[in-house]
């Protein structure tokens, strides 16, 4: 499956949040945010992890993260994005 590689609880302000964190790390094949389904969000995936996402949408081993997967994509279909 999927192995989340790190992660961490975030308070997002705004439509930008840095991560001081995560600056200067190797960019990860797909970055999840709201894993867990822990927020109330409406996320939006960037090119390269929303197509590491779709085509190994059965591999994640958490079944929320899976979740987040799919009703996101659902949002963007329907927000025509």
């Amino acid at each position: 499956g999927l192995r989340c590689v790190k992660s961490e609880w975030v308070d997002i302000a705004g439509e930008r949040t840095e991560i001081a964190s995560f600056q200067g790390a190797e960019r990860p094949d797909l970055i999840l945010l709201n894993s867990q389904d822990w927020g109330y969000a409406k996320i939006r995936f960037d090119a390269d992890s929303f197509r590491v996402a779709l085509e190994n949408l059965e591999k994640f081993d958490n079944h929320l993260d899976r979740s987040v997967v799919v009703f996101a994509a659902m949002d963007m279909m329907r927000d025509g994005e």
